[in-house]
C-alpha cells in the first residue's frame, strides 16, 4: 500500500510518496503551483473570486491539476502505480485548503477573517478528481484561523515543539509569513501579509530559486561575488539572494538604515547607476540589478514579519533575547543565510537559529503514518492562541518602526 503526503503552499507544492507498510519515503518532487495564474498571493486569489466567481472553480482545478502532474513524475520515476495509492494527506495555509475543496474562502479576506472551517476534513479521493485510488482517504489539516493554516499546525507537531520546555520562535517565511511562538506551554500565532518579494516577485530582476538564479551574494570591500543555481550565467535573483544582497549592501554601508542608497560612496561608483532611480548592479552581463524600488519591497515584507514577531512577543510577555532558539522552516528558510536575516532584522539577532526543511511536508509524512499524529495536531490547532494583528492598533506603530535597519552610520 502507498501514500502521499503533500505540502500546498502558494508558490510551489511539494509532495512526497511513501510505502505505507515499511514507512520508507519512495521519491518526492515539487512544482510551481498552477493557480499563480490567477495571483501571485493568496489576496489576490481572493480577488479574482470577488471579481468573477467562477474563478474559484478554476483555482480548484489548477492546484489538482499540479498535484495530479507530481503524482505521476513520481510513481513514474519509481515504477509505482497511482492506483496503488490509498491514502493522501494535505498541508497548506487555510485558503490555499479552501480552495483545494473548492469552498469559498471570501470570509478570510474581510472581518473578522474567518474560515468557512478550522477543523481537519476527510474527503473520499474521487470526489477531488485526485488520480490515486477513488476510495483513497485525503486528510486535510486542520487550521487555527484565517491567516494561520494546517501548515504551520503540521510544521510546529512535526518537530513535537509544543512540547519543549523553551522559548521557541518558529517562523515560515514564504508569501505568507506564519510564525508561532511557543512559550510556557502555551502556542501565540499569527500570519503577516509579506507579500511576495521574499519570492522574488515584484522584484526587478526577481526570479524563482530556478537554474540560473542568483542564490549567494558576497559583497565586501569593492567586490561583488555572486553565486548561481547551476553554476551558469545569472538569469535573476532568488529570495535567499536578495537577502544576502541586501544585508551586504547594509554592512557596507551601501545603504542607510531607511534604505536608501547612498549613492556617493566612491568605492562602489562602478556599481551604483542611476536611470529614474538608484540601483546597484550585481552582473553587468547578463545584467542584473537591485533598484530603490526592490528595496522598499524588501523593507515592507520584513518590516511585516518584524512587527508580527513584536506582537507575539508582546502578549507571550517576553523580550527578544528571551527566545531561546529560533527554527526556520519551509523550503526557502532552509537556504536562508542566518547572518544575513539576522542583519536585515528578519529573524531576532544572537539566537540560536536551526533551518529544518519543508516542516508542513514533514508533518504530513506523519500524518500519513500515525492516526495519534493527527489527534495531536488537531488538540494543537484547537488550543493555540491567535493574533488577529489587523485588529491590533500598535500593529502600525511597530511596522513603521520595523522599515527601519539597524545599520551603523558610516562615512563615504
Amino acid at each position: 500500500f502507498l501514500g502521499r503526503a503533500f505540502d500546498i503552499g502558494t508558490t510551489t507544492v511539494a509532495c512526497e510518496l511513501l510505502d505505507l507498510e515499511r514507512g520508507v519515503s519512495l521519491g518526492r518532487a515539487g512544482a510551481l503551483n498552477r493557480q499563480v495564474q490567477l495571483g501571485a498571493d493568496v489576496i489576490s486569489r481572493l480577488r479574482a473570486i470577488q471579481d468573477r466567481p467562477e474563478n474559484l472553480e478554476k483555482l480548484q482545478a489548477l492546484v489538482m491539476e499540479t498535484m495530479n502532474e507530481l503524482l505521476h513524475e513520481v510513481c513514474e520515476r519509481v515504477g509505482a502505480e497511482e492506483g496503488r495509492i490509498f491514502a493522501v494527506t494535505v498541508a497548506g495555509n487555510t485558503i490555499m485548503e479552501h480552495l483545494l475543496l473548492g469552498v469559498s474562502p471570501l470570509t478570510i479576506g474581510v472581518a473578522p477573517y474567518v474560515p468557512a472551517f478550522r477543523r481537519a476534513v476527510v474527503v473520499d479521493a474521487g470526489e477531488l478528481h485526485l488520480n490515486v485510488h477513488p476510495q483513497a482517504q485525503v486528510y486535510l489539516f486542520p487550521q487555527v484561523a484565517g491567516y494561520v493554516g494546517g501548515d504551520v499546525v503540521g510544521g510546529v507537531s512535526a518537530f513535537d515543539l509544543e512540547l519543549q520546555d523553551r522559548n521557541i520562535l518558529y517562523v515560515d517565511i514564504g508569501t505568507n509569513g506564519e510564525m508561532a511562538l511557543l512559550a510556557r506551554g502555551v502556542v501565540w500565532c499569527c500570519g503577516t501579509a509579506a507579500g511576495p518579494a521574499f519570492e522574488g516577485a515584484q522584484i526587478t530582476c526577481g526570479t524563482r530559486a530556478t537554474l540560473g538564479a542568483v542564490s549567494a551574494v558576497e559583497v565586501e570591500g569593492g567586490t561583488v561575488k555572486v553565486y548561481t543555481i547551476g553554476d551558469v550565467a545569472p538569469r535573476g535573483i532568488c529570495g535567499t539572494g536578495l537577502i544576502d544582497l541586501l544585508a551586504g549592501l547594509l554592512k557596507e554601508g551601501l545603504i542607510g538604515p531607511t534604505g536608501r542608497f547612498r549613492e556617493k560612496d566612491p568605492r562602489w561608483a562602478s556599481h551604483l547607476v542611476k536611470d529614474n532611480s538608484w540601483a546597484f548592479i550585481l552582473s553587468h552581463e547578463p545584467r542584473v540589478v537591485l533598484t530603490q524600488e526592490d528595496i522598499s519591497q524588501l523593507q515592507l515584507a520584513k518590516a511585516a514579519i518584524q512587527a508580527g514577531r513584536k506582537i507575539l512577543l508582546k502578549e507571550a510577555g517576553l523580550e527578544e533575547n528571551d527566545i531561546e532558539e529560533v527554527i526556520l522552516a519551509g523550503a526557502f528558510g532552509s537556504f536562508i543565510n542566518p547572518e544575513s536575516a539576522r542583519r536585515i532584522g528578519l529573524i531576532p539577532a544572537a539566537i540560536p537559529c536551526r533551518a529544518v526543511g519543508n516542516a508542513s511536508l514533514f508533518g504530513a509524512k506523519r500524518a500519513l503514518l500515525s492516526r495519534s499524529f493527527r489527534n495531536k495536531t488537531e488538540q494543537l490547532a484547537h488550543r493555540s492562541r491567535y493574533i488577529e494583528l489587523s485588529a491590533r492598533p500598535d500593529f502600525q506603530d511597530y511596522f513603521f518602526e520595523s522599515l527601519i535597519f539597524e545599520a551603523e552610520e558610516q562615512e563615504v
